[in-house]
């Protein structure tokens, strides 16, 4: 597994949200820090997003990664930002609604093999039915990383980061890309203007990570006033 895997530890970060429910379409940022050192981090939200959403997309962009290393018999905290590739510190997720719904689900490991391992968990992140979001990092695994000045046991990890998350439409009409309680000529126009490959999109409405002639047809098909 990638380095990218790693950095992707902090996507846990959905589990920090501290703000009322969102409206649709409305994005809300919130700052993060999180830790650990070694145990399991199993972490609910104390307040929730709407679970109600036809499409949920996040954006996490790491300002900070601090590894707590062993130095002569001392722990430090050791700012290692600069190690990590810059287009790795900005990630995009996204997962059509309605919630229980998983933003991220897959295993860390750093480094790739055969070199032994520093730093591997196992991560999900995602928004449950009554629209909290949560994390967990299991079987956490700390291992020794060479940090610029010789080869050094971890004993904990620190992200800083901001997370920005929406949740667009509402699941019983998908197809009212606008949100105007009509699905109709402006949803078609939505789906031109996001015409073409694309990873997130909110026109994608079939999934196929193509904004196409299939979305029109699903719109077509949805066509009136919304339920």
């Amino acid at each position: 597994m990638s380095m990218t895997r790693f950095l992707l530890l902090p996507a846990a970060l959905l589990a920090s949200f501290a703000t009322a429910p969102a409206s649709a379409g409305d994005p809300q940022t919130w700052m993060v820090d999180q830790s650990t050192s070694g145990e399991d981090i199993v972490w609910t939200s104390p307040t929730a997003v709407r679970p109600d959403a036809a499409y949920y997309g996040s954006e996490l962009t790491i300002t900070q990664v601090f590894s707590t290393v062993l130095f002569f018999g001392l722990p430090i905290e050791v700012d290692v930002t600069d190690q990590v590739p810059p287009e790795l510190l900005f990630q995009v997720d996204c997962a059509p609604g309605p919630a229980p719904v998983e933003l991220f689900n897959d295993v860390i490991l750093f480094p790739d093999p055969p070199e032994p391992v520093a730093i591997a968990a196992d991560l999900l992140t995602g928004i449950d039915a009554t629209g909290f979001a949560f994390f967990s990092a299991t079987n956490v695994v700390l291992g020794e990383a060479d940090v610029g000045f010789g080869t050094v046991q971890i004993l904990g990890l620190r992200l800083v980061a901001t997370i920005t998350m929406e949740a667009f439409g509402v699941a019983t009409c998908p197809a009212d890309i606008d949100e105007d309680g009509f699905v109709g000529f402006s949803d078609i126009l939505a789906v031109i203007g996001q015409w073409g490959p694309c990873e997130c999109c909110r026109a994608d409405l079939d999934g196929n990570l193509n904004v196409g002639f299939s979305d029109i047809l699903a719109i077509i098909g949805a066509w009136g006033a919304c339920p």
